[in-house]
């Protein structure tokens, strides 16, 4: 039909989505076999100081007590890393919000089930924060 353009790639990817969700296929957070869930929290402080809160192990310790292995990181912008259960992973990402604030966002992937999903997701809400308090203290 004339003037109906065609969904796009990203609409048809939610239509699916939410089709599967109303339907009861998937579960929110389910990536084929797989869960993961997002948390972020914006904090009044600048990028740097936020980064290397997480970066700096000494620093870090504060706030997450679980031992982590950073596999790649890109200095103020990114971490990839395998959680302490050496199974699941986080896809850590910064971002600057203004001159004294910046965004902190963890995807936890990988993680087998919609339960531990769950558990994870208040898990990082906590944990980030636990390191707002930190850092704007």
């Amino acid at each position: 039909t004339k003037g109906l353009e065609p969904l796009g790639q990203w609409n048809q990817n939610l239509l699916a989505t939410s089709y599967g969700w109303s339907r009861g296929l998937r579960e929110r957070g389910q990536k084929g076999d797989e869960f993961e869930v997002s948390v972020s929290k914006t904090i009044n402080v600048p990028l740097p100081i936020l980064y290397s809160s997480f970066a700096n192990d000494a620093l870090r310790k504060k706030w997450l007590k679980e031992k982590i292995v950073i596999r790649k990181a890109t200095e103020n912008k990114s971490a990839r890393v395998t959680w302490a259960d050496e199974t699941t992973s986080l896809s850590i990402d910064f971002y600057t919000k203004g001159t004294d604030k910046s965004q902190i966002v963890v995807q936890h992937q990988k993680i087998p089930d919609s339960k531990m999903a769950a558990e994870m997701k208040v898990f990082w809400a906590e944990k980030l924060n636990d390191l707002k308090k930190m850092l704007e203290e």
